[in-house]
């Protein structure tokens, strides 16, 4: 115990330990940082994904004093995929719409596709 004493108010032993604490510290924040770093896919994984459908209501833009345009549908189904965060903010804002451009039609039947990415503005 008396050597145990001496040894701990040496100044050369102090300078030792703390030193020691210090490399030891710093190994453990290096190698905590550098795991959050590197699970970016890992935090991917966190977030969940959602698939919902939701009803759109259809625009038409076209010149209704030259033309007659029928079987367009009132409303459609739009699937949207992505974090459930922005699906329910984007069901709630619905700034999510559907139209038709018939601005410069051609003569007889016309089929329309619209294919929407990334409509969250």
């Amino acid at each position: 115990m008396r050597y145990i004493n001496s040894l701990l108010r040496k100044k050369w032993f102090q300078l030792l330990v703390t030193l020691i604490l210090a490399i030891v510290l710093f190994a453990y924040v290096t190698g905590t940082t550098g795991t959050v770093r590197s699970s970016k896919s890992q935090q991917n994984e966190l977030i969940t994904t959602q698939t919902t459908e939701i009803n759109v209501p259809v625009n038409v833009n076209m010149n209704e004093n030259k033309y007659y345009v029928s079987g367009v549908p009132q409303t459609i189904k739009v699937k949207i995929t992505g974090p459930s965060g922005l699906i329910t903010a984007a069901q709630d804002s619905q700034t999510i719409r559907a139209t038709v451009n018939l601005e410069k039609p051609k003569i007889g039947s016309q089929n329309v596709v619209c294919v929407v990415i990334n409509s969250f503005c």
